[in-house]
Protein backbone atom coordinates (compact mmCIF):
# COMPACT_ATOMS: atom_id res chain seq x y z
CA UNK A 1 0.00 0.00 0.00
CA UNK A 2 2.93 2.19 0.91
CA UNK A 3 4.14 2.63 -2.52
CA UNK A 4 0.33 3.17 -3.97
CA UNK A 5 -0.21 6.22 -1.93
CA UNK A 6 3.58 7.64 -2.45
CA UNK A 7 2.46 7.00 -5.76
CA UNK A 8 -1.13 9.25 -6.00
CA UNK A 9 0.47 12.05 -3.79
CA UNK A 10 3.18 12.41 -6.22
CA UNK A 11 0.79 12.64 -8.95
CA UNK A 12 -1.17 15.37 -7.18
CA UNK A 13 1.66 17.12 -6.26
CA UNK A 14 1.40 19.69 -8.57
CA UNK A 15 -2.22 20.64 -7.99
CA UNK A 16 -1.93 20.71 -4.41
CA UNK A 17 1.06 23.16 -4.74
CA UNK A 18 -1.42 25.33 -6.96
CA UNK A 19 -4.43 24.87 -5.12
CA UNK A 20 -3.48 24.65 -1.53
CA UNK A 21 -0.08 26.06 -1.57
CA UNK A 22 1.36 22.63 -0.33
CA UNK A 23 5.14 22.15 -0.74
CA UNK A 24 5.82 18.86 0.58
CA UNK A 25 4.15 15.91 1.30
CA UNK A 26 5.09 12.24 2.98
CA UNK A 27 3.68 9.65 4.85
CA UNK A 28 4.30 8.18 8.65
CA UNK A 29 2.79 5.81 10.60
CA UNK A 30 1.50 2.61 9.78
CA UNK A 31 1.32 2.96 5.99
CA UNK A 32 5.15 4.07 6.08
CA UNK A 33 5.85 1.51 7.81
CA UNK A 34 4.59 -0.37 5.34
CA UNK A 35 2.37 -2.88 8.01
CA UNK A 36 -0.08 -5.07 6.65
CA UNK A 37 -4.09 -3.74 7.56
CA UNK A 38 -3.67 -0.03 8.45
CA UNK A 39 -6.10 1.14 10.03
CA UNK A 40 -5.85 4.92 8.41
CA UNK A 41 -3.58 7.02 6.16
CA UNK A 42 -1.59 9.42 7.49
CA UNK A 43 0.03 12.53 5.82
CA UNK A 44 2.31 14.87 6.56
CA UNK A 45 2.76 18.26 4.99
CA UNK A 46 4.23 21.77 4.43
CA UNK A 47 3.08 25.05 3.02
CA UNK A 48 3.84 28.25 2.12
CA UNK A 49 1.20 31.23 2.01
CA UNK A 50 -1.91 28.85 2.34
CA UNK A 51 -4.77 29.52 0.97
CA UNK A 52 -7.05 27.93 3.26
CA UNK A 53 -7.21 27.84 7.29
CA UNK A 54 -6.50 24.62 9.27
CA UNK A 55 -8.15 23.26 12.23
CA UNK A 56 -5.15 22.06 14.95
CA UNK A 57 -5.70 18.38 15.42
CA UNK A 58 -4.51 15.76 17.89
CA UNK A 59 -4.51 12.33 16.62
CA UNK A 60 -4.91 9.44 19.31
CA UNK A 61 -5.10 5.31 19.20
CA UNK A 62 -4.84 3.17 21.85
CA UNK A 63 -1.94 0.54 21.69
CA UNK A 64 -2.27 -1.98 23.65
CA UNK A 65 -2.93 -1.76 27.84
CA UNK A 66 -3.08 1.52 29.20
CA UNK A 67 -0.39 2.87 26.21
CA UNK A 68 -1.45 5.17 23.45
CA UNK A 69 -0.31 6.53 20.65
CA UNK A 70 -0.46 10.80 19.93
CA UNK A 71 0.43 12.45 16.94
CA UNK A 72 0.32 16.24 16.23
CA UNK A 73 1.24 15.14 12.47
CA UNK A 74 5.35 15.84 13.35
CA UNK A 75 5.99 13.71 15.86
CA UNK A 76 4.55 10.79 17.51
CA UNK A 77 4.42 10.05 21.53
CA UNK A 78 3.63 7.07 22.91
CA UNK A 79 1.88 7.75 26.69
CA UNK A 80 1.99 5.05 28.93
CA UNK A 81 -0.87 5.72 31.67
CA UNK A 82 0.34 3.77 34.21
CA UNK A 83 3.72 6.07 33.69
CA UNK A 84 2.35 9.42 33.36
CA UNK A 85 -1.21 9.90 33.45
CA UNK A 86 -3.55 12.07 31.29
CA UNK A 87 -3.92 14.73 34.30
CA UNK A 88 -0.31 14.97 34.42
CA UNK A 89 0.37 15.57 31.31
CA UNK A 90 -2.73 18.23 30.87
CA UNK A 91 -0.38 20.01 34.09
CA UNK A 92 3.01 19.49 32.37
CA UNK A 93 1.56 21.17 29.28
CA UNK A 94 0.46 24.24 30.97
CA UNK A 95 3.74 24.19 32.70
CA UNK A 96 5.52 23.85 29.31
CA UNK A 97 3.77 26.09 27.64
CA UNK A 98 4.84 29.03 30.20
CA UNK A 99 8.40 28.33 30.69
CA UNK A 100 8.43 28.15 27.04
CA UNK A 101 7.08 31.62 27.03
CA UNK A 102 9.02 32.70 29.60
CA UNK A 103 12.62 31.56 27.63
CA UNK A 104 11.40 32.47 24.50
CA UNK A 105 10.40 35.84 25.63
CA UNK A 106 13.95 36.39 27.06
CA UNK A 107 15.87 35.26 24.16
CA UNK A 108 13.54 37.63 21.65
CA UNK A 109 14.61 40.83 23.97
CA UNK A 110 18.15 40.08 23.73
CA UNK A 111 18.71 38.55 27.37
CA UNK A 112 20.23 35.62 28.20
CA UNK A 113 18.64 32.77 30.50
CA UNK A 114 19.74 29.71 31.76
CA UNK A 115 18.50 26.70 34.11
CA UNK A 116 14.83 27.32 33.51
CA UNK A 117 12.78 25.34 35.41
CA UNK A 118 8.83 25.29 37.05
CA UNK A 119 7.55 23.33 39.79
CA UNK A 120 3.45 23.08 39.64
CA UNK A 121 1.42 22.63 42.96
CA UNK A 122 -2.54 21.85 42.31
CA UNK A 123 -5.98 21.51 43.86
CA UNK A 124 -9.22 19.46 42.70
CA UNK A 125 -12.13 19.60 43.50
CA UNK A 126 -12.80 15.89 45.55
CA UNK A 127 -16.06 14.78 43.32
CA UNK A 128 -16.56 14.29 40.33
CA UNK A 129 -15.77 16.22 37.96
CA UNK A 130 -12.93 16.73 39.61
CA UNK A 131 -11.86 20.02 38.21
CA UNK A 132 -9.40 22.11 38.90
CA UNK A 133 -9.29 24.68 41.45
CA UNK A 134 -6.14 25.91 42.67
CA UNK A 135 -2.82 26.53 40.52
CA UNK A 136 0.67 27.75 41.89
CA UNK A 137 2.96 28.05 39.16
CA UNK A 138 6.90 28.13 40.67
CA UNK A 139 9.61 29.64 38.00
CA UNK A 140 12.97 29.83 38.65
CA UNK A 141 15.98 30.45 36.49
CA UNK A 142 19.16 32.67 35.77
CA UNK A 143 19.16 35.58 33.51
CA UNK A 144 21.24 38.99 32.88
CA UNK A 145 17.72 41.01 32.92
CA UNK A 146 16.63 43.42 35.91
CA UNK A 147 13.84 41.66 38.31
CA UNK A 148 11.41 44.14 36.85
CA UNK A 149 11.50 42.55 33.00
CA UNK A 150 12.00 38.94 34.87
CA UNK A 151 8.67 39.28 36.70
CA UNK A 152 7.27 40.94 33.33
CA UNK A 153 7.87 37.97 31.05
CA UNK A 154 6.05 35.27 33.57
CA UNK A 155 2.56 37.85 34.20
CA UNK A 156 2.60 38.53 29.87
CA UNK A 157 3.04 34.25 29.96
CA UNK A 158 0.06 33.56 32.36
CA UNK A 159 -2.38 36.46 31.47
CA UNK A 160 -1.68 36.81 27.81
CA UNK A 161 -0.01 34.35 26.02
CA UNK A 162 -0.10 31.17 27.67
CA UNK A 163 -3.18 29.83 26.10
CA UNK A 164 -3.74 26.37 28.00
CA UNK A 165 -3.36 28.36 31.54
CA UNK A 166 -5.96 30.24 30.30
CA UNK A 167 -8.12 28.11 29.71
CA UNK A 168 -8.47 27.42 32.99
CA UNK A 169 -8.17 30.86 34.49
CA UNK A 170 -11.64 30.99 34.80
CA UNK A 171 -12.24 28.28 36.73
CA UNK A 172 -9.30 27.70 38.97
CA UNK A 173 -7.29 30.43 41.24
CA UNK A 174 -3.75 31.60 39.80
CA UNK A 175 -0.55 31.48 41.85
CA UNK A 176 3.24 32.06 40.75
CA UNK A 177 5.86 32.13 42.40
CA UNK A 178 9.52 34.01 40.81
CA UNK A 179 13.20 32.99 42.09
CA UNK A 180 15.63 34.54 39.79
CA UNK A 181 19.37 33.63 40.15
CA UNK A 182 18.86 32.17 43.33
CA UNK A 183 16.38 35.31 45.32
CA UNK A 184 12.59 34.90 45.33
CA UNK A 185 11.46 38.36 43.48
CA UNK A 186 7.72 36.99 44.14
CA UNK A 187 6.24 34.82 46.07
CA UNK A 188 2.87 33.06 45.97
CA UNK A 189 1.25 36.20 44.07
CA UNK A 190 -1.83 36.05 42.57
CA UNK A 191 -3.42 37.40 38.89
CA UNK A 192 -7.01 37.56 38.52
CA UNK A 193 -8.31 34.48 37.95
CA UNK A 194 -11.28 32.21 38.87
CA UNK A 195 -13.57 31.36 42.04
CA UNK A 196 -11.59 28.04 42.57
CA UNK A 197 -13.95 26.10 40.80
CA UNK A 198 -17.26 26.70 42.75
CA UNK A 199 -19.53 26.62 39.84
CA UNK A 200 -22.63 25.02 39.62
CA UNK A 201 -21.55 21.32 38.35
CA UNK A 202 -23.80 18.29 39.25
CA UNK A 203 -21.96 16.14 41.35
CA UNK A 204 -21.60 12.51 41.11
CA UNK A 205 -19.69 9.59 42.74
CA UNK A 206 -17.29 7.44 41.41
CA UNK A 207 -19.56 4.15 40.74
CA UNK A 208 -22.59 6.14 39.68
CA UNK A 209 -21.41 5.67 35.36
CA UNK A 210 -19.59 2.25 36.31
CA UNK A 211 -16.28 3.24 34.79
CA UNK A 212 -14.77 5.13 37.71
CA UNK A 213 -13.81 7.53 35.82
CA UNK A 214 -10.12 6.13 35.23
CA UNK A 215 -8.27 8.86 33.78
CA UNK A 216 -9.62 11.86 35.73
CA UNK A 217 -9.18 10.20 38.70
CA UNK A 218 -5.54 9.62 38.62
Amino acid sequence: MRDKILKILKENKEFLKKQYGITKLGLFGSVARDEKNPNDIDIIFDFNNPKFDLIDMIKIKHIDGHKFEATNGKEILVIDTDKYSPVELFITGMGNCSLFDVVEMAKNKGFEISNAKMEIEYKRRDTFPKIFTEFHFIYKFNTNADNVTAKRWVLSSLETYCSTINTVRATSKIFYTIIVNGETIAYKESIISGNGGEMTLESFHDDDDGFGCACCNA
